[in-house]
């Protein structure tokens, strides 16, 4: 409700992904607008692409 909120009131983009599946997918409203869309195919590649350190368990 919280981000709905920001994207409404004020000019906050928003980017959604769900974390922990083999390969990230992405979160998108019908209502979101194309920017919103776009930081969420972004945050998806940035995801995808990530190596994780060895030191972290």
């Amino acid at each position: 409700m919280l981000a709905k909120q920001l994207s409404y009131l004020s000019p906050a983009q928003s980017a959604g992904i769900v974390m922990g599946a083999r390969v990230p997918i992405m979160l998108t409203s019908r209502s979101d607008p194309e920017a919103s869309r776009l930081a969420s195919c972004t945050l998806a590649i940035l995801v995808s692409q990530h190596t994780p350190s060895k030191y972290v368990r």
